[in-house]
């Protein structure tokens, strides 16, 4: 782009200067836009970053019972109880007060082959954490622990550190806990919580079986999804896209190839018309 404007001034100098003569006669219409765009945006980075400065965190750990004996569904349940997106229910409080709705920290650590399950969030929602928790596991143990990320130093010298993201397997990130059927929770009638899969079983091994001076940090960061990453996308009613939206989308896919074609000959024109058949779930 640099390169085409050189070579336009070069080629017409005459009209390059004109072009610039009216930019800057009507400078007075697109430089106040230009400026409340920008002064809007560092507006808001402000008052977040003064909203963040505000906000007190703490880090939680779980400790389960060794006799627990839940189906990866009761996790489901304090999932859905984490959905909550307080602070942004007006513009007054997302723009003027800079407000955010809450992330959430999911996280599993080996600390030298010590286990540890701890959430990072705010301290205003300690109580409903611990409520989603005591009504899926009543002998859960929740405490606040100091950041084990604090109790090391990583200017160590002899220290090595490495790191991964992970990203979702499926085409689509709408489907629920329910749904992946490695966990056998597609089976009826249920199987026996002894019965049942453990998807984490052979991530604690691992984690349990590093040395005396190692870690393993797994985090997994979530909070209420917004259509953010639909850049803009409405649905057909014209509202900002959703992850129902797309999920609306996902099951009809699927029950539109779960659908039999039949074919029939209309006996009047002799022409062959293609029609839903069994089974036609709804």
């Amino acid at each position: 782009m640099v390169v085409g404007i050189v070579a336009f001034f070069i080629i017409s100098p005459d009209q390059s200067l004109k072009n610039f003569e009216m930019l800057v006669f009507m400078s007075p219409v697109w430089m106040p836009l230009l400026l409340f765009k920008f002064t809007w945006i560092r507006w808001v980075q402000v008052r977040r970053a003064a909203f963040f400065a505000k906000q007190q965190y703490i880090l939680l750990e779980i400790r389960m019972p060794r006799d627990t004996r839940k189906s990866p569904l009761s996790m489901e349940t304090i999932l859905s109880a984490l959905h909550l997106s307080p602070g942004e229910s007006n513009w007054y409080k997302k723009y003027w007060n800079g407000s955010v709705r809450p992330w959430w920290s999911l996280e599993i650590v080996s600390l030298g082959g010590r286990v540890h399950f701890y959430i990072w969030t705010r301290e205003s929602f300690r109580r409903p954490i611990e409520a989603a928790f005591y009504a899926q596991y009543p002998g859960v143990e929740i405490v606040e622990a100091v950041d084990y990320s604090l109790l090391t130093d990583p200017s160590h010298h002899p220290m090595k550190a490495f790191a991964a993201e992970f990203v979702h397997t499926k085409d689509q990130d709408v489907y629920p806990i329910k749904t992946y059927v490695d966990f056998g929770l597609d089976k009826q009638p249920m199987p026996k919580p002894e019965e049942q899969i453990d998807p984490l079983a052979h991530v604690i091994e691992t984690l349990g079986s590093i040395g005396p001076k190692e870690q393993i940090w797994v985090q997994m960061i979530i909070r209420v999804s917004k259509g953010e990453k639909y850049n803009g996308k409405t649905n057909a009613a014209g509202k900002p896209y959703t992850w129902k939206d797309e999920a609306k989308e996902e099951i009809e896919k699927i029950r539109a190839a779960s659908v039999r074609k039949q074919k029939r000959v209309d006996p009047a024109t002799g022409a062959i018309i293609e029609m839903d058949g069994f089974p036609n779930p709804t």
